[in-house]
């Protein structure tokens, strides 16, 4: 119409008075084309299962499904239902509710069923908030929509393949499995396994070594390689042993018996009248009656007098608390030995840090030092 216009006259602001005209005139807005699309406002995302579910129905081969989804797995339940009335819908929420719990929100259409005080009573009591999108658009609920066709895409497919199926009811299922255990575009997991937290079993994943065989295998080939080496040691209560000692001692084995077993490794042992909790690599059977502790406590006593400490001469040290005066001389020979085997009777703890036999002598030359003179004359 404007080009129409232009192409004969013009006068100022032409275009504004013709979209006035048009504006104004009741035939032109009664057969007007549909209106531009508004910008799309999204659903939030969800953060967790069941937090926001799509409701809705559908009908397929003389049968009603009752529709949800979730908006957070993508996951879809289907009920087939004899009757779409509130009582009915409220029935078979309440099973889905029994198995997943309440959501926060849910959001359906505007129809009457979804909109009976009996149903909106029914959430109101379990403190769900429902949310009804415009009538005649379908976007608003897109989520339900979409999985609508989904639904009868996959079940149409199923009947026009070869496989056989009992029933309906057969179809549906073996659809959802198909479906729940695919990879979503979107979240890039199988809806199952954002909903139950874990991935659940199928035929293809079967396929695939069990993961706790795969460690159990890793787990026996360590135990036979840390084995391969190993003995086989049995003890049982009132047993002789040889308990390992862990400290640094002249005596490396102490005589013990068994009081108790603890697993198949670890005992408890009483050693010296004490019990200490022992693992078998520091046990031995005792072949011989082992003596008691009395006994072992006077050969422990001779095995640490007779030490042996050697003779030195000329000896530094700085460890051992010996007293000397100033004008004592120390005899070479026996009174050395002496003097050093009464400090280390007093002294076991500390050791001899070092022995000289004749003192170092240094053959680098020395070169002299001399201060630097500062603020003299050097003439």
């Amino acid at each position: 119409m404007k080009q129409l216009a232009r192409a004969y006259f013009w006068f100022p602001k032409i275009d504004q008075f013709i979209e006035n005209f048009v504006n104004k005139c009741i035939p032109c807005q009664l057969t007007r084309s549909s209106a531009p699309k508004v910008k799309s406002n999204f659903w939030p995302l969800s953060g967790k299962p069941f937090e926001r579910v799509h409701i809705d129905f559908a009908e397929l081969e003389n049968r009603n499904l009752l529709i949800v989804k979730d908006s957070y797995s993508k996951c879809i339940d289907v009920s087939l239902v004899n009757s779409i009335d509130s009582k009915s819908t409220i029935s078979h929420l309440r099973r889905l509710f029994a198995c997943f719990g309440l959501p926060s929100e849910i959001v359906s259409d505007n129809a009457a069923q979804f909109k009976s005080e009996l149903f909106l009573n029914f959430f109101r009591s379990n403190g769900i908030h429902t949310i009804n999108s415009p009538p005649y658009h379908l976007n608003s609920n897109g989520a339900a929509e979409n999985s609508v066709s989904v639904v009868k895409t996959m079940l149409k497919r199923q009947a026009l393949s070869n496989r056989k199926y009992d029933n309906f009811q057969h179809r549906l299922d073996s659809a959802l499995f198909a479906y729940r255990n695919t990879p979503s575009s979107v979240t890039l997991k199988t809806p199952a396994e954002l909903l139950f937290r874990y991935l659940p079993q199928t035929t293809i994943t079967k396929v695939r070594s069990n993961h706790l065989s795969k460690e159990k295998r890793y787990q026996d080939y360590q135990k036979s390689y840390f084995n391969r080496n190993a003995v086989k040691r049995n003890f049982d209560i009132n047993d002789r042993v040889w308990v390992k000692s862990t400290r640094n001692e002249n005596v490396k084995w102490y005589p013990g018996k068994i009081t108790k077993v603890i697993s198949l490794n670890t005992f408890l042992v009483s050693v010296n009248n004490k019990t200490r909790y022992v693992h078998s690599d520091h046990l031995r059977k005792s072949e011989v009656d082992v003596v008691d502790d009395s006994n072992f406590s006077k050969f422990r006593t001779t095995m640490d007098s007779n030490v042996n400490i050697p003779s030195v001469r000329n000896a530094i040290l700085p460890a051992l608390d010996i007293a000397i005066k100033p004008n004592e001389e120390i005899t070479q020979g026996n009174s050395t030995n002496d003097t050093l085997s009464n400090a280390a009777s007093n002294s076991v703890s500390s050791p001899i840090s070092e022995f000289v036999t004749s003192p170092i002598k240094s053959t680098r030359p020395k070169r002299n030092i001399k201060p630097p003179k500062r603020y003299s004359d050097e003439s």
